[in-house]
């Protein structure tokens, strides 16, 4: 029977070695971070050992009993203290095996990269997080800003784009010009009670499928300031507006000189050479008289007058010209002009009340207030009976302007500009090459000095 007891006690005692040694070699390989713990382990053990022997010195019996726990303590006494003895003698942070076993390190190794990598993927994870919650908020706040700005752009809110032209035939034309694409417009012109559609052309839309619709409104009137009202569909068949124009017509004629102005420069000056006078002088034709040069004339600037403040004429050298003129004293006949001059500044008259007056007119030229008239000579000291022309103030003028003091003054003195004739003189420092020209405009624009040259010296 106590032989049976020492096998079994002596089989719990190597099940309990086995134990404790795959649990030291756990400890110490796997759960490496308790090694710090083995001193306290040690004490402990060799402690309660001491307690046992001491309690089997008086009680045999009660230490043969307990004898497998005794086993127990021995083994963690022994196991902590080679723990404590390895951990002291080589400071391995790995386990005691390790330091022995390359593959137990790498293995911890492995398993220590994997615990990083892990950490890492949950920084990575969370910073994404983070980014994706800023990058939705941006998004968001781009997505209000947008809204914004559609309903900043809502054409209910704002003045309707158009631009206006003013034709030959009298007939005046305003296109209407959105920002977004329109489907068809619609004008009405007794104050919005009726509004009329503006029709479509033979084109096909690409962008909506449909016929394209007109946009430009035509019409004749006397009056200068007009009223209408406009609506149009948008691409969506959402009605926009309606938008009340008040236009300045005279204002708007004004910008539509000024754009012709600006956009045909090389038509400012013409320069011709030794050819008849406009004027028809007598001894224009070189021909018959060597001393005309040649002739200049700023007719372009002239007949679009109505935009103009001033125009500055620079000339390459002084020049002596003669020109159509008035009789400043009466008005009655037009005269011949003479004049030196390299620099010279000429103001234009305002134009707003033959505006008033008149319909729009393609050309406000000076020479469109004369009227010419011829009347017949008869023989004198046998000469041939021949007509003779006078220039005197038109009808349309003294109908309409005899009662403004110094407006036709004004106007005339532009009438020597529609045809300077360069003559040789003594005066005169020699053949036209170049003229300068700087308009200002009737708003103040400006523009820089623009040079045009003699086909002679070219």
């Amino acid at each position: 029977m106590i032989s049976n007891l020492i096998n079994i006690k002596s089989k719990k005692a190597i099940s309990l070695l086995a134990l404790l040694a795959s649990l030291g070699s756990f400890i110490s390989d796997v759960l490496e971070p308790l090694a710090p713990f083995s001193k306290y382990i040690l004490i402990l053990s060799i402690f309660l050992l001491i307690i046992f022997r001491v309690i089997g010195y008086f009680k045999k019996e009660i230490y043969d009993e307990f004898s497998y726990i005794i086993i127990f303590f021995w083994l963690v006494a022994i196991m902590s203290g080679i723990v404590f003895l390895l951990k002291k003698n080589t400071n391995s942070q790995n386990g005691i095996f390790s330091n022995y076993f390359p593959i137990i390190e790498r293995t911890q190794d492995n398993l220590g990269l994997i615990q990083k990598d892990v950490k890492e993927i949950k920084e990575t994870t969370r910073s994404i997080k983070q980014d994706t919650k800023e990058i939705t908020k941006k998004l968001d706040s781009i997505e209000k800003k947008i809204d914004d700005k559609k309903k900043y752009l809502d054409q209910s809110k704002l003045p309707l784009k158009y631009r206006i032209n003013f034709n030959k035939n009298k007939e005046i034309q305003i296109i209407f010009q959105p920002v977004e694409t329109p489907r068809e417009f619609y004008v009405s012109e007794d104050g919005g009670k009726n509004f009329n559609s503006l029709g479509f052309l033979d084109e096909i839309d690409q962008r909506t499928g449909l016929n394209l619709p007109k946009r430009i409104f035509s019409f004749k009137s006397n009056k200068k300031n007009l009223n209408i009202q406009l609506k149009y569909l948008d691409i969506n068949s959402v009605i926009k507006g309606p938008f009340n124009l008040n236009i300045d017509l005279i204002k708007e004629f004004k910008i539509f000189q000024k754009k012709k102005i600006k956009n045909q420069i090389n038509n400012w000056v013409q320069i011709n050479n030794y050819t008849w006078s406009t004027n028809n002088f007598k001894y224009a034709d070189p021909s018959k008289d060597t001393r005309i040069y040649s002739d200049w004339n700023i007719s372009f600037l002239l007949e679009n007058r109505c935009a103009i403040k001033n125009v500055t004429i620079k000339l390459d050298k002084e020049h002596y010209m003669v020109g159509l003129d008035y009789n400043k004293k009466n008005h009655i006949t037009i005269i011949g002009y003479t004049n030196i001059f390299k620099e010279k500044k000429i103001l234009f008259p305002s134009c707003d009340f033959e505006l008033k007056k008149y319909s729009f007119k393609t050309s406000y030229k000076p020479s469109n207030y004369i009227d010419k008239t011829t009347y017949s000579v008869e023989k004198v000291f046998n000469s041939d009976t021949g007509k003779r022309e006078i220039k005197m103030p038109s009808h349309a003028w003294e109908k309409n302007f005899s009662t403004i003091p110094g407006m036709y003054s004004q106007i005339l003195d532009l009438l020597k500009y529609e045809d300077m004739n360069l003559m040789k003189s003594t005066k005169s420092k020699g053949e036209l090459k170049e003229i300068f020209i700087k308009v200002e405009f009737f708003d103040g624009e400006n523009t820089i000095f623009r040079k045009f040259t003699n086909p002679k010296f070219n």
